[in-house]
């Protein structure tokens, strides 16, 4: 059986859903989702900035300092990443300044990886980082909705959602030299992610469980130090040995976990539970099909071999929040699971007033959220967003707060959401 999985091809369409405060662009090729992007203003991605900072601490115990760059927590600068080639505590001291930039996002409980070495630096960084304050952004790192559109192979069409952004986007294509796929408004009402069926694939990049095509099955589940994958044979319709069964479903499963890693934004280390396999030929192109598979990873990814009992190690670059990271958070019984955020349900309920508008036209649009929901809509981070809803619908969207009761609810449950069209 051939190692070779390789990424479909074929041409895909971009569609660009955008809210003030939230961008979010799927790629689709025959309708299945192939790359997604979702930016949050309350998330902002970091990776690539170049920073002036200030040595907060150097930790002899970790071989690496402690830098203050003006975001939440400090980020970390390992020993062989220190300007110049001198040890750390001989290069810098506590309350130097020091130019670094940032090469792993922050995790939920980490802060940036740094390096002070810098490769092509831009022109004009050395005058920025003389004249700025401390802490302070000297440039930004690549723009990730250009490079997303970059790396597709081919584009049949770029499609937008919002007029504006729509325009601005043209302009950031055409500045970049990257003006040959055409950007195109939609004025629809129904959301742009529902109508093209994008929005029930990001939903199930939810939930751990992936049905493979033709039987056999993965349970993703993160846990606090890696991200653990079960290869499942499940009912798989197949004929030949058990072996040639496990081979078959874990060549299958390669293809899959390297998409679900890159939809997920799922980064550091991976361990991948197959069906054993006694040959090792067949451990070795499972591993080469893998290797294959993340070919064409936007972040570098590092495979190790297979142990015979079918445990596949590998790491992956985090290049900003796992995809739960970003819109859910700690939940259920004493956080033991995740549901989704405040942000995340604000703006699902003015994509669903959207709906309702146009599945109803004339009716007064009713919508019944947690209360920190309802704040956010009033007054928080994503009023805006609603103001903007507002104005296409030529109505104020009205607002009830609902209680949630763990007793009553539920635990696990997640937090109600109601939006509905009222007859005048």
């Amino acid at each position: 059986m051939s190692a070779r999985q390789e990424r479909p091809s074929g041409p895909v369409r971009i569609l660009i859903s955008r809210l003030p405060g939230e961008v979010r662009v799927a790629a689709l090729r025959e309708e299945r989702l192939e790359d997604l992007l979702i930016l949050r203003d309350d998330r902002p991605r970091v990776l690539g900035n170049i920073y002036l900072g200030r040595v907060q601490e150097i930790s002899t115990g970790l071989e690496a300092a402690f830098i203050d760059i003006g975001l939440p927590r400090p980020g970390l600068l390992p020993r062989g990443e220190a300007p110049g080639k001198k040890q750390l505590g001989h290069a810098l001291s506590e309350g130097d300044t020091v130019t670094v930039k940032v090469v792993r996002e922050a995790g939920e409980d980490k802060g940036v990886r740094l390096t002070a070495r810098i490769h092509d630096p831009p022109a004009g960084l050395e005058a920025s980082a003389s004249d700025a304050d401390c802490p302070s952004l000297l440039t930004e790192g690549a723009d990730p909705l250009l490079a997303l559109i970059a790396r597709q192979n081919e584009i049949e069409a770029i499609v937008v959602d919002d007029s504006g952004f729509c325009r601005d986007l043209a302009m950031r294509l055409e500045a970049a030299g990257m003006s040959g796929a055409e950007v195109t408004y939609d004025p629809a009402l129904r959301p742009l992610f529902e109508r093209e069926g994008v929005e029930e694939q990001i939903d199930a990049l939810l939930y751990p469980l992936v049905e493979l095509p033709g039987g056999g099955s993965l349970l993703i589940e993160p846990v606090r130090t890696l991200t653990a994958i079960d290869v499942n044979l499940g009912a798989m319709a197949t004929s030949g040995t058990a072996q040639n069964q496990a081979l078959e479903v874990n060549l299958k499963a390669m293809t899959e976990i390297a998409r679900q890693l890159r939809l997920r934004a799922v980064a550091g280390l991976i361990v991948v539970d197959c069906l054993e396999m006694r040959d090792k030929k067949a451990r070795d192109q499972v591993v080469a099909s893998l290797r294959l598979a993340l070919k064409d990873d936007d972040q570098p990814c590092q495979v190790m071999g297979m142990s015979p009992s079918g445990l596949l190690e590998m790491t992956r670059r985090r290049a900003g929040p796992t995809l739960a990271e970003l819109l859910t958070e700690p939940g259920g019984e004493e956080g033991s699971g995740r549901q989704r955020d405040a942000a995340t349900l604000a703006y699902e309920a003015l994509r669903l007033a959207l709906r309702e508008a146009e599945a109803a036209p004339g009716s007064e649009i009713l919508v019944k959220a947690p209360d920190r929901v309802v704040q956010l809509l009033r007054k928080g981070q994503v009023a805006k967003a609603r103001s903007l809803v507002e104005k296409r619908l030529g109505q104020g969207l009205q607002l009830e707060c609902l209680q949630h009761n763990p007793e009553k609810d539920g635990y696990a449950a997640l937090p109600r959401l109601e939006v509905l069209a009222v007859q005048r």
